[in-house]
């Protein structure tokens, strides 16, 4: 259920809307979003016409484009590999002296410009400069299907994300792989691709624009002052006045996995935020989060019906919640608690269907007990109950047996029955906004 656009966000009760993680950029997704799919491609491959990959590097200028190549050399990116099966025509343009092939797909080149004639059974999509002149290198390289030249997004991208609300962007900001500190070494719109050094907040936003959803940015916790300054100010500055903005510091940074929780952890204890290590991570994060906040609440300042602070907990442990919204400042700083109401995480069984659907069953009313017990801890602290990511969580890393049953189950009937059932008792036991994770993307045995 799409929030109007003009309206400001809903209270529980009223409305429950969805949103979408959307899924990493990378040459192998299924989602597609650019129009121009060199954005999604990999980094340089430096390959000869005997060898995949012969280690060398690869010269490029500040965006990532070839300035030179050494004897022999080759400079290959994987445009659409993998799961990404291309078919069809394709349009390849691009600026700068040299040749270019398309291996392993066939092409009918002219100046400057080629029609690649896709066939999902030969392989994927390719592009490899293999002359260039240093005087004017190959650069600006821009691949689309055709028809799509002109735009910015994939028309067909767009259609797909009608109906949500809100469009989280924790995978395009590379969050869990958080490396960037300063402004100016963010990723950028001229850069190759936005599958290395994430996608730039424009492009973020200009999608929200154009797909009339509120952005969810996860701000990556190695940024600095600077950088969090100068994003605030553009994200204001290039929404669109009738969009709201959700922003969260980090990602998960309750869950030990990621190195962000391990940051926190490390800065946590070295200021003795708690004696137990644990409890003073999540007060490091519950800290950093209002540091975060306050540069948007700034830049949002007379507009605070638009801006929606997150602050991200564990839905199995609402203790941790406590403990982060106890922290002084932390509640009157935050509007949201925002939680991920998963399914099945706990179930290997891989006997049949039935008992798939069985053990979903049994876990749904667990999960929701949970839910209620966060929603508490948000009314306590006058904040909303918003899920950043959710859903059906059935993984069988491994066994190939499992991951079929498991595909089989999704597949189901009763999958969206219970999908159904999970919605509506997330909006009873208090749930707002539920950002299901992710959008598109091909199964495989983690997920």
């Amino acid at each position: 259920e799409r929030l109007a656009s003009s309206s400001p966000s809903p209270a529980p009760e009223s409305k429950s809307p969805i949103g979408t993680n959307l899924a990493p950029v990378v040459d192998w997704s299924t989602e597609e979003p650019f129009a121009d799919l060199m954005k999604q491609s990999r980094a340089w491959i430096s390959n000869t016409d005997t060898q995949w990959d012969d280690g060398r590097t690869i010269d490029v200028d500040a965006h990532g484009w070839p300035k030179s190549l050494k004897w022999g050399q080759h400079a290959r990116s994987l445009v659409m590999w993998g799961d990404a099966k291309p078919s069809g025509d394709f349009v390849v343009t691009w600026k700068g002296t040299g040749s270019i092939d398309f291996w392993p797909q066939l092409a009918d080149v002219s100046d400057h410009k080629a029609v690649i004639h896709a066939k999902a059974d030969v392989g994927g999509l390719a592009v490899t400069i293999t002359k260039t002149d240093e005087k004017d290198p190959i650069r600006d390289v821009r691949v689309s299907r055709a028809g799509n030249e002109d735009k910015e997004f994939s028309p067909a991208f767009l259609d797909s994300l009608k109906g949500y609300s809100v469009l989280r962007f924790m995978d395009w900001m590379q969050t869990n792989d958080a490396h960037v500190e300063h402004w100016n070494d963010r990723a950028h719109v001229d850069d190759a691709r936005w599958s290395t050094n994430g996608v730039p907040l424009e492009a973020m936003i200009d999608l929200a624009n154009a797909a009339h959803a509120d952005p969810w940015i996860t701000i990556p916790d190695t940024w600095d002052d600077a950088a969090l300054k100068e994003a605030a100010k553009l994200v204001h500055d290039k929404l669109d006045k009738h969009r709201m903005l959700y922003v969260e510091s980090s990602n998960e940074v309750w869950n030990d996995l990621f190195p962000q929780a391990k940051r926190a952890q490390a800065y946590g204890t070295a200021h003795a935020l708690s004696k137990d290590p644990y409890e003073a991570q999540l007060r490091r994060h519950a800290m950093r989060s209002v540091e975060v906040f306050r540069w948007f609440t700034a830049q949002f300042a007379g507009e605070r019906g638009r801006l929606v602070r997150v602050l991200g907990s564990h839905v199995e442990n609402a203790w941790a919640s406590e403990v982060m919204l106890s922290t002084p400042d932390v509640a009157k700083n935050t509007d949201a608690l925002a939680v991920a109401p998963y399914v099945g995480n706990t179930i290997n069984d891989g006997s049949s269907v039935d008992a798939v659907f069985a053990r979903l069953d049994k876990h749904l009313p667990d999960l929701l007990d949970k839910v209620k017990k966060q929603a508490a801890v948000a009314a306590k602290y006058k904040v909303r109950l918003v899920a950043y990511e959710g859903g059906q969580h059935l993984i069988a890393p491994g066994d190939d047996d499992e991951a079929k049953l498991y595909l089989a189950a999704n597949r189901d009937a009763r999958m969206r029955d219970g999908y159904a059932r999970g919605l509506q008792g997330w909006k009873a036991a208090g749930g707002g906004l539920f950002g299901h994770y992710y959008d598109a993307g091909a199964p495989q045995k983690s997920g």
